[in-house]
């Protein structure tokens, strides 16, 4: 990337060895362009009730750029919430306010705004609960290393990302919902006479 950006700001004239250096024209215009468009500019709320995690999560986010608000309360996140961020990301154990309904209240009246849950592998129904009331996606606490950034660039992206193991769970909802008969549900209409 740094040869890329001295020849973006001293010219292609450059060979590769003194690309490779610090090339002393432009340094500060390098800087800048590092900062503006290199580094996310997007602005997170990490709502979470264990300090562990939530300090696991606004440290892995700061050190890729992101602006972090946090709180481990709804109250604490008010303010956040009030002005303008670009993400959510919240625990469903708030000691304030129930996780869903949170999520529930915050899509209703920001629904442009994508929420992620972050959650642990026994919160099965309480996650469904939340995607059903608007998130966009849920991470497992466990997967935070390996899916947080990718999760909140798939997030912002308008994409619905997904820790491991939630395909399974979000199947096996599905089945479990469907166990009635297609004959009580009228899951189908019958074809008409010109469809048949």
């Amino acid at each position: 990337m740094d040869t890329l950006l001295t020849i973006l700001f001293c010219g292609p004239e450059h060979d590769a060895v003194v690309s490779r250096t610090t090339c002393g024209r432009h340094a500060d215009l390098r800087k800048a362009y590092s900062r503006s468009v290199l580094a996310p500019t997007e602005r997170l709320l990490v709502m979470e009730h264990d300090p562990t995690i939530r300090e696991r999560v606004v440290t892995l986010l700061k050190r890729a750029g992101f602006r972090v608000d946090e709180a481990g309360t709804a109250l604490e996140a008010q303010p956040a919430v009030a002005s303008k961020v670009d993400l959510v990301l919240a625990g469903l154990e708030i000691p304030d306010v129930d996780g869903v309904d949170f999520i529930r209240k915050f899509v209703k009246s920001s629904s442009a705004i994508p929420v992620i849950v972050l959650a642990r592998r026994s919160d099965g129904s309480r996650v469904i609960a939340a995607i059903r009331s608007g998130a966009r996606g849920c991470l497992f606490v466990d997967d935070l290393r390996d899916r947080l950034l990718p999760a909140v660039k798939e997030a912002l992206a308008g994409g619905r990302p997904m820790s491991r193991g939630l395909g399974p769970m979000l199947m096996e909802h599905v089945r479990q919902s469907g166990r009635h008969s297609s004959h009580e549900r009228q899951a189908a209409k019958p074809l008409t006479e010109r469809e048949k």
